[in-house]
């Protein structure tokens, strides 16, 4: 399920290497046009790229597997499939 040349956001250069550059989609998505609240699609690692973050590599099981995950856009939804909330308050 790799990806192409007209993939979009994709692109991996070898860290060692002569900078060729190898094609990867970085995100598979089904979007249905007549559902608004969710989309299936999973990302080729996580949701945070920040080295050593609890999320960086949360998609990656269902990345190699071949499968979709769903993404909730109704506020409705997203509350009732919350794990966790992160707030933040001005100071």
């Amino acid at each position: 399920m790799n990806g192409s040349g007209e993939t979009l956001m994709r692109a991996l250069t070898p860290f060692l290497g002569d900078f060729q550059v190898q094609f990867f989609g970085s995100m598979r998505m089904v979007a249905d046009m007549g559902d608004d609240e969710k989309i299936q699609a999973v990302v080729s690692g996580g949701v945070v790229d920040r080295q050593f973050h609890a999320h960086q590599k949360d998609q990656l099981p269902a990345w190699s597997e071949g499968r979709l995950l769903t993404w909730w856009f109704a506020p409705r939804q997203v509350e009732a499939h919350a794990r966790q909330r992160q707030e933040l308050v001005p100071k």
